[in-house]
């Protein structure tokens, strides 16, 4: 059994990937693009990109891979090397196709939910409707797409 995310190889009995969050698979398609990041790069090369989250490199590398195992392909980008702003390399950005991004908004959202209701911090957070980021607590401006502190995407001022 393999992981159609991280390609790792798994003993006979195993289903799930805990890393990747998805099922195993017989066969790996030696083709796909969801092989490497370098792969989902190439695939995504001349798609429209949109930033579905900001972190750390090692943080989005976790959740690149279970983008993957969901079939949605993402690359890493860090502040310095797009349209963004220039000078802080220390924050990155996850950046997926303009018509995956509903898709993989909604999966990391209710992901984020089952979380946050698992360890029992609060109980069903509306992420559309706050002006506080429910992660930890900033007051968040109107018009922003993230916390300005910890880097949650909220989707707040987006059309």
């Amino acid at each position: 059994m393999f992981c159609p995310a991280c390609r790792s190889e798994f003993n006979v009995g195993v289903e799930f990937c805990q890393s990747c969050e998805v099922d195993l698979v017989n066969e790996l398609d030696g083709e796909s693009i969801f092989r490497s990041p370098e792969a989902m790069a190439a695939a995504l090369d001349d798609r429209e990109l949109r930033p579905i989250m900001v972190s750390s490199h090692v943080e989005l590398e976790k959740v690149q891979q279970i983008l993957a195992g969901h079939q949605i392909p993402s690359i890493l980008a860090n502040e310095d090397a797009g349209e963004f702003q220039a000078g802080v390399a220390s924050r990155f950005f996850l950046m997926i196709d303009e018509d995956d991004f509903e898709k993989a908004s909604s999966f990391l959202n209710e992901s984020w939910q089952e979380g946050v209701q698992r360890e029992g911090i609060v109980e069903d957070i509306g992420l559309g409707d706050a002006e506080v980021c429910p992660a930890c607590g900033t007051d968040v401006p109107s018009d922003s797409a993230e916390c300005t502190e910890c880097g949650l995407y909220l989707g707040l001022g987006e059309e």
